[in-house]
């Protein structure tokens, strides 16, 4: 997949029930609740995630690096307060133990070195850092995916370029390798989130097509309305059944 083509995460993600990033946000806030100092997002594209941090941790000196370069101008020119690189998440452009923190949101998913890539950020983070994270596990026999999948269906691998399949305890022995402890962590979407997600992927693979974000350029006030309510009921599922597992998981770790 050409991660350079678009510009994904380019809309500012807000902590309100209508965002689809709301609980990645809340999950994220939450983790970072006692973090001081700087944190770094990698794989930030535009910068809409780690600029929602932002808006309610002023006192953080914030980070985002990106491979996508068209990505990281964009972010730099909306957020003039972050400080954005192109580079890659297999060679962090910064000094042994420099962050406080490292979020890490849907990314390792798309990684074809996953493990070089969490050692990398251990590298950069401090001992007793955080790192935050959202992973689809789209390898669990309990998800869509997996059964969707199984019948050939790969639209979330074409359009999304999501390769590795993941299952709760390969993403904790990778921390493990990584230096990590795993210290807390909640599930989501459900049922309804994945059949939103398998729903929209497939009809983009019938369109042969799909634009990140191209739900939010749609002025149809019928369709923002039907939209809001959706991912609204979402969020609430989410947040009722956090502890049943889900097709992904929201995790925070401490470097050991």
């Amino acid at each position: 997949m050409d991660y350079n083509k678009n510009i994904w995460g380019g809309s500012l993600v807000k902590l309100s029930l209508n965002y689809l990033g709301y609980l990645r946000l809340k999950h994220v806030l939450r983790d970072l609740e006692n973090i001081k100092g700087k944190v770094l997002e990698v794989g930030c594209g535009g910068g809409g995630f780690i600029g929602g941090v932002g808006v309610h941790r002023k006192d953080l000196e914030l980070f985002g690096i990106d491979i996508n370069k068209k990505a990281i101008k964009s972010g730099s020119n909306q957020f003039k307060k972050i400080k954005f690189l192109a580079a890659s998440i297999y060679k962090l452009p910064f000094k042994n133990n420099f962050f406080d923190a490292v979020i890490v949101e849907d990314v390792l998913e798309h990684l074809e070195q996953p493990e070089k890539a969490v050692s990398e950020i251990s590298r950069v983070l401090k001992k007793g850092g955080v790192l935050t994270s959202y992973i689809p596990l789209e390898g669990v026999w309990y998800g869509l995916h997996f059964w969707f999948e199984l019948l050939g269906w790969k639209y979330k691998e074409k359009f999304a370029g999501h390769i590795q399949k993941y299952k709760l305890n390969e993403l904790f022995k990778m921390y493990k390798k990584g230096n990590f402890r795993v210290e807390k962590y909640d599930f989501g979407p459900h049922l309804l989130g994945q059949i939103i997600d398998v729903g929209t992927y497939t009809y983009a693979g019938l369109m042969g097509n799909y634009e990140p974000g191209l739900e939010a350029n749609i002025k149809n006030p019928f369709f923002i309305l039907f939209k809001n309510i959706i991912t609204v009921i979402t969020n609430l599922e989410s947040i009722l059944f956090a502890k049943i597992p889900g097709a992904g998981v929201y995790l925070k770790c401490v470097k050991k």
